[in-house]
């Protein structure tokens, strides 16, 4: 194995290992760490972050420890909030937010601290019973996420396995020392965006292991890389030169014959230019920001394997969802602060890619919001012959249906910081109708939803647009000259 990043930080540990075939595939390495113990400065508590690329494929991993102790559910809650401000670094520019920059893996670890709420006795009462799903009915963690307080969208998977918190330095016991309930302190998350593949083989505790008063939990899972044009012809030269007659040989691939050929394939495929056309973009933000998006989560059964985010679940190990009973509306109560009148405020979005050949945000016209009363609720929207087409750098089809398309919502009041973003994937199924792919989601601050984005978009061709009016002016020539005199 190759390593790709190694640090520590207090009681924090981040190694990130490759295969050493793999090693060349990687690029644009970036950590970063934050503070959030006493005074919000001190170590003991907080995080370390990494971003990575393998081939073109975005993973980021965070370790974190937060506040302790039962009661501090909302504080908790606000150093999960600060981590996403403050771990902005590992995102891949300015414009972009932690959970809202395409990042195609995101795995969270560490010690959550997020407690059972139950005494002690109780929660002994139904580990010995191995009543997993009750236990879980009281986990912080999972209540607070239906709640949408905390860790929005975030999967794990299913808790069928004793709490790893407080235990014995050594042994299966549970210490009775200031009589604290046992809980999952130590937990696994994942985050990825719809268009991408994540399966959990295994998520379980490594109960043998001790030395402390918590046991690590052990996750196993596998993704599919996108964006991997060539991806195949670089496994296969790998391949041919690790073979097992040349196992003890260093690699003769290099990072720069696996690039002249990544880049060859994708250049032969090159064959026209296309545009995104949007139709309709309609932005609805809840009461004075407040958090949540006022929509019950889906219930559904379990589905087999994780293929996009579009219904809030759990896995179990064997990668089928587990459904979040309960449906929340976020914390009404946050951010009162906030709370003015939004009818006299203009409203703006941008929106970018990095399959748009623009560098820049595309800006949408200002607009003022319309209240819905007497929830407060703002909404603004922009029709079709207000909005933007934009030329986009891909032009396979197929490269472009692997990207993400972010808006950024902004309002005067705010200056420069907006009121949220969203990440919508390009590659959605498109109408078979029109051909147009509509868009629904969440619009995230913090990494809490403050509304959701709708619309629709087309991804057209401006070679056969170029045909069609070719095509359309020799016909009016034709008929032209068949009304002419000399006809």
């Amino acid at each position: 194995f190759h390593t790709v990043h190694a640090s520590y930080s207090w009681d924090r540990a981040l190694f990130v290992f490759v295969r050493k075939e793999l090693e060349s595939a990687v690029s644009n390495v970036n950590s970063s760490e934050v503070y959030l113990g006493v005074a919000g400065i001190a170590g003991n508590k907080g995080a370390i972050g990494l971003r990575m690329t393998l081939f073109d494929t975005h993973l980021v991993f965070v370790n974190c420890h937060l506040a302790a102790h039962k009661g501090e559910v909302e504080r908790r809650n606000s150093e999960y909030r600060a981590l996403v401000r403050r771990l902005s670094a590992l995102a891949s520019s300015r414009k972009d937010d932690l959970l809202v920059f395409a990042a195609h893996y995101m795995f969270w670890l560490g010690d959550l601290n997020y407690r059972i709420d139950l005494d002690r006795e109780e929660c002994l009462k139904l580990i010995n019973e191995q009543k997993w799903e009750q236990l879980a009915e009281y986990d912080q963690l999972r209540n607070e996420q239906i709640k949408e307080r905390t860790f929005y969208r975030f999967r794990e998977g299913a808790l069928n396995f004793p709490p790893t918190y407080k235990m014995l330095p050594s042994g299966f016991e549970y210490t009775d020392e200031r009589n604290r309930t046992p809980s999952w302190c130590d937990r696994v998350l994942f985050l990825h965006p719809a268009g991408t593949q994540l399966e959990l083989h295994e998520y379980r505790p490594l109960m043998e292991s001790g030395g402390s008063d918590h046991r690590p939990v052990l996750a196993s899972a596998s993704v599919e890389l996108v964006h991997t044009t060539g991806l195949g012809v670089f496994e296969a030269a790998s391949m041919s030169n690790n073979s097992p007659t040349r196992s003890h040989q260093p690699s003769a691939f290099s990072p720069r014959l696996g690039s002249a050929l990544l880049t060859y394939q994708h250049a032969r495929a090159k064959k026209e230019q296309l545009q995104l056309r949007l139709l309709s973009v309609r932005i609805v933000l809840c009461n004075a920001g407040s958090y949540g998006t006022g929509h019950q989560r889906q219930q559904h059964q379990h589905t087999g394997s994780s293929s996009a985010i579009q219904k809030e679940s759990s896995l179990d190990s064997s990668g089928n969802a587990v459904p979040l009973s309960g449906a929340g509306n976020g914390n009404a109560e946050r951010d009162a602060n906030e709370i003015q009148a939004w009818d006299d405020q203009t409203w703006w979005c941008e929106v970018w890619s990095s399959c748009f050949r623009q560098t820049t945000e595309i800006q949408l016209c200002e607009k003022s919001a319309s209240i819905s009363s007497p929830t407060g609720t703002s909404l603004v929207s922009w029709e079709q012959d207000e909005l933007p087409v934009i030329d986009i750098f891909e032009k396979q089809l197929e490269s472009v249906q692997k990207q993400y398309m972010r808006i950024l919502v902004r309002s005067r009041d705010r200056g420069t910081e907006p009121r949220g973003r969203v990440l919508s994937w390009l590659g959605a199924p498109a109408s078979a109708i029109d051909g147009s792919t509509a868009f629904d989601e969440p619009i995230l601050r913090d990494g809490l939803p403050v509304g959701r984005a709708t619309g629709r978009f087309a991804i057209e061709s401006m070679q056969v647009a170029r045909r069609t009016s070719l095509s359309d002016a020799a016909l009016a020539s034709r008929l032209a000259s068949f009304s002419s005199p000399k006809s």
